[in-house]
């Protein structure tokens, strides 16, 4: 196999294919089904919940279009913000508790 794969100037495409399943399978799991993040964080429910199934599609679904870095949302006492984008995939999200008191809902 190898020796095909050299012939054919492809050295290393399994291993390189491998390693971009897994970071694909990284960022779908890294980016949590809301069932857990609701259960994780203790939140009641999301806004138009049954329109998306994960924190990216909550944010596409608030803000009407696809997030960008530094985009955020407040929502249940909570500061969802967009650290990193790539190709439109919003890679990392960070969630920060807020102070009692503050607004409910901002976008």
């Amino acid at each position: 196999r190898h020796l095909l794969e050299e012939a054919a100037n492809i050295t290393g495409l399994h291993s390189r294919r491998h390693e971009a399943e897994l970071r694909l399978k990284a960022a779908e799991t890294n980016l949590e089904r809301l069932d857990d993040v609701i259960q994780a964080l203790e939140i009641d429910s999301f806004p138009e919940e049954g329109d998306y199934e994960t924190l990216a599609g909550f944010f596409m679904a608030s803000l009407r279009r696809v997030p960008r870095r530094t985009d955020f949302i407040i929502w249940a006492g909570y500061r969802f913000e967009v650290l990193d984008v790539d190709n439109y995939r919003i890679d990392q999200v960070m969630v920060s508790k807020l102070p009692v008191g503050a607004p409910a809902l901002a976008v």
